[in-house]
C-alpha cells in the first residue's frame, strides 16, 4: 500500500513538473516573439506599439528591448545583431528629441 501510494506521488510530481516546464516554455516563446513583434513595429513605423503608453515610459521600454537584443542568442548574426541595435538607438534619440517621424525620415 505504502508502495502504490509512494508511486502515485511520483507519478503527480513527474506530471506536474512536466506541465509546469511546458506552460513556463509557452510563456517564454510568447515572450520573446512579442519583443521581436514591437521591434519590428518600431523600426517599420518609428512608433512606439499601440500597447505602450504615450508618456516618457515608452522611452523605458525601448531601453529594455535594446538590452534585451544585445544579449539575446536569438539574433540571425552579429552584423543583424548591429543593424538592428542602430535603428533602435536611431528612434530613441528621436523620442528623446520629441521628434515624430516625416515622410523623408521613415524608412519604408
Amino acid at each position: 500500500m505504502i508502495i502504490l501510494g509512494f508511486l502515485a506521488f511520483v507519478a503527480v510530481l513527474t506530471l506536474s513538473v512536466k506541465a509546469g516546464a511546458y506552460l513556463m516554455g509557452r510563456r517564454a516563446g510568447a515572450q520573446i516573439a512579442l519583443r521581436h513583434r514591437e521591434a519590428e513595429h518600431i523600426m517599420e513605423s518609428r512608433e512606439p506599439p499601440d500597447t505602450w503608453s504615450d508618456s516618457h515610459d515608452r522611452v523605458n521600454r525601448l531601453d529594455g528591448l535594446i538590452a534585451y537584443f544585445r544579449q539575446s542568442q536569438l539574433v540571425a548574426d552579429e552584423p543583424t545583431r548591429e543593424f538592428l541595435l542602430n535603428e533602435l538607438q536611431d528612434v530613441r534619440q528621436r523620442w528623446e528629441a520629441g521628434r515624430r517621424p516625416d515622410k523623408k525620415d521613415s524608412k519604408q
